[in-house]
């Protein structure tokens, strides 16, 4: 069995789900930075599973897994528990399968032998756990073997055992997962069907795969294995001058050579009687959609063929990037369902989008095309040679222009007919209607688009807030933000508000306390220290709101007002501090020598803006957490908070390079005292 110790291993069910299903509840992980564990957030910032765990899967589905003291757990998408707390690993199969069928190894302790089992996505076992070796071959057949015996034992999807066969391991076929092969104990294999039944009865060394209608068999050359393929009247429709196949689209075979050194691959592809659709001028041809695309042997540029043979488009090609209609998210981004292809041609330099189904958009004379999903249109941006200015419009796939003017920057939303827009450079955001071809009149100086599908509205004073429908929630006279994680976590323990939080507004002076807005526009002073997990001593943690849990009267207002706290006299026992401790609150916070407005000179004069974010126009807030030692240095430094383009990295750089700190106090003695320092990137005239 692998070694699987510090991993989680995903596991996805073999359940038939609705479509979109993991996408509704835009699940991520968060971490705890005090308690230093991880939990899941949804998009609206409710914790779906609090932050309990070492270890947690980094993009969590309708199944996940997270990880605490050795052991694994495994949740629903809602949060819910799977499979509780029980195995020291729960290892999926990825090795050659398209899916996990549905099933999991699973070991209690790894250290004793034959100790591993089997259990279906519903937590049941159906295998006991007393074997070495588990894996599944395809949904119904999965196979187990132990220490003792080279032998490979065979059972349904119920666990119930079909037979055995002598050997001492077992793959999946490359070609599929329809047959299997069987390293025996000369080391050679021999290929069985999922019935358990040699592929060629008279000499199992000689069959490799079949589908009751076609056969691959195999002949010993001069050093490599020579396949070849008959039907099932037994005629050769495929030479046996081939190493390796693979399913190209209906009906059709990719069938790929390789030269005694298996350096150079070449590749073919044949129809059902055998005729050559596409010849062997490809050092690799792979399905995409409904198409081929073949790649060169020499300079590894793109020909697209369609299922006839025929060029989709003239030329070779490169291509630069994918598009993916699964699910839109707000960036491009590309995974195993590719939708779209952007190329460019390598001689002409034509431009296209190209569709799996073989459309394509030209796109020749265009500096960028953006796309989201299949129900938005593409926009494509145009730079004026005489001013330098972009020209953005919108098309469909047909490259049909859907608006009768251009503008100077176009932003999706998740409506696939409303837009940002801006008339020209620097003049202000608009919100545009494709549907009644309608440009709102009023007018903003930025727009963002939020994780939980709300949009903030800048104006020049205060902004709008627009729930995930496009309809105005409330208008504010101060600029919000978009949440971070650490506030989803304070606002969910505060419970100070009913309702999902929206946006805040930062309080910078009182840094890290913040103001939360709901989405009925109700607001609440946080701060999230005083949920932070504060180390009482070192056999003892406890919450730091658990320490002074009193009643209080907390008053909300609608106009972001402070709140006003009224807490009746507590007697307060102090903890006790150990040498090495690193304090989150104390009496007398950590000052930059000379005070803020000398920490702000130093960053001025020494911070570097990275010509990516530059380029890129990302500007914002970077959050750097550091330690303040007794002596006043910086250790433990780390980003909190990025906004990409290197400005993470670029802001620790410079607050490693800060001179001694004066160094926190607590009760008139110093202490080693947790920090955090925000470094503002923000473009003017001279950065560009």
């Amino acid at each position: 069995m692998r070694e699987t110790s510090a991993r989680i291993y995903y596991i996805l069910c073999l359940l038939v789900l609705a479509t979109g299903l993991s996408a509704q509840f835009k699940k991520r992980v968060f971490f705890d930075e005090s308690s230093q564990k991880k939990g899941v957030i949804d998009a609206a910032g409710n914790i779906i599973v609090p932050a309990l765990y070492d270890d947690m899967e980094p993009s969590p589905g309708v199944i996940f897994a997270g990880k605490k003291d050795d052991r694994i757990i495994l949740f629903n998408g809602d949060g819910s528990i799977r499979i509780p707390l029980l195995y020291q690993h729960i290892q999926a199969h990825f090795n050659n399968f398209h899916d996990q069928y549905g099933f999991a190894a699973v070991t209690k302790n790894d250290k004793i032998p034959n100790s591993w089992g089997m259990i279906r996505s519903d937590g049941k076992v159906i295998i006991p756990e007393k074997y070495q070796y588990l894996r599944a071959i395809n949904p119904k057949l999965l196979v187990a073997r132990t220490y003792e015996k080279e032998l490979l034992y065979f059972f349904n999807e119920k666990g119930e055992l079909l037979g055995n066969i002598p050997g001492k391991r077992v793959d999946p076929h490359e070609v599929d997962n329809t047959c299997f092969s069987v390293e025996g104990a000369d080391q050679n294999n021999s290929f069985y069907t999922s019935e358990l039944q040699p592929i060629a009865k008279d000499d199992p060394k000689s069959g490799y795969w079949t589908n009751g209608e076609f056969t691959i068999l195999r002949t010993k050359g001069d050093d490599l294995f020579h396949l070849g393929m008959v039907n099932k009247a037994g005629k050769t429709i495929i030479p046996f001058d081939y190493q390796t196949f693979k399913h190209g689209l209906q009906n059709q075979w990719i069938a790929i050579k390789n030269n005694s050194d298996y350096r150079q691959e070449t590749a073919t592809v044949f129809n059902a009687e055998g005729k050559i659709i596409i010849p062997e001028d490809h050092y690799s041809i792979r399905p995409f959609g409904e198409i081929y695309l073949a790649y060169g042997k020499l300079d590894d540029s793109l020909t697209i063929f369609g299922s006839d043979g025929k060029k989709i488009l003239p030329g070779k090609y490169r291509y630069s990037r994918i598009y993916n209609a699964e699910n839109y998210v707000r960036e491009i981004h590309g995974n195993n369902t590719d939708d779209y292809l952007e190329l460019k041609n390598t001689v002409s330099g034509e431009y296209y989008v190209l569709h799996k189904s073989g459309k394509f958009l030209n796109l020749e004379g265009v500096d960028q095309c953006k796309y989201l999903s299949d129900r938005h249109p593409f926009i494509i941006t145009k730079t004026d040679g005489e001013t330098g200015f972009s020209q953005n419009q919108l098309v469909d796939m047909k490259g049909n222009k859907l608006l009768k003017t251009t503008f100077q920057s176009i932003e999706f939303t998740a409506f696939p007919h409303i837009f940002f827009v801006e008339k020209e450079r620097r003049q202000g955001v608009q919100v545009y209607n494709l549907k009644k071809n309608k440009l709102a009149p009023e007018i903003y100086r930025k727009s963002f688009w939020m994780l939980n599908d709300h949009y903030i509205l800048m104006k020049e004073r205060g902004c709008v807030i627009l729930s995930n429908k496009m309809k105005e929630l409330f208008v504010t006279d101060r600029p919000v933000r978009e949440p971070a994680d650490l506030h989803y976590v304070a606002y969910n323990k505060a419970k100070v508000l009913s309702g999902n939080l929206i946006v805040i507004y930062d309080e910078y002076i009182n840094f890290p306390v913040f103001t939360a807005i709901n989405e009925r526009g109700d607001t609440a002073r946080i701060d999230p220290r005083l949920y932070e997990t504060v180390k009482k001593n070192k056999e003892e943690v406890v919450e730091a709101s658990e320490m002074s849990d009193v009643p209080r009267e907390i008053i909300v207002t609608k106009e972001m007002n402070v709140l006003e706290e009224v807490s009746p006299p507590v007697e307060v026992i102090e903890p006790k501090i150990s040498e090495d401790e690193i304090m989150i609150i104390v009496e007398q916070m950590p000052v930059f020598p000379g005070g803020e407005s000398a920490f702000l000179q130093y960053i001025n004069a020494h911070l570097k803006y990275p010509a990516v974010a530059v380029e890129n126009g990302i500007q914002g807030r970077v959050v750097i957490g550091c330690v303040v030692e007794k002596d006043g240095s910086l250790t433990e430094c780390n980003v909190v908070r990025d906004i990409g383009g290197g400005c993470g990295q670029a802001a620790l750089e410079l607050i490693k390079t800060l001179p001694k700190m004066n160094p926190g106090k607590n009760r008139g003695k110093v202490v080693r005292t947790k920090y955090t320092f925000l470094v503002s990137f923000r473009l003017t005239d001279r950065n560009k």
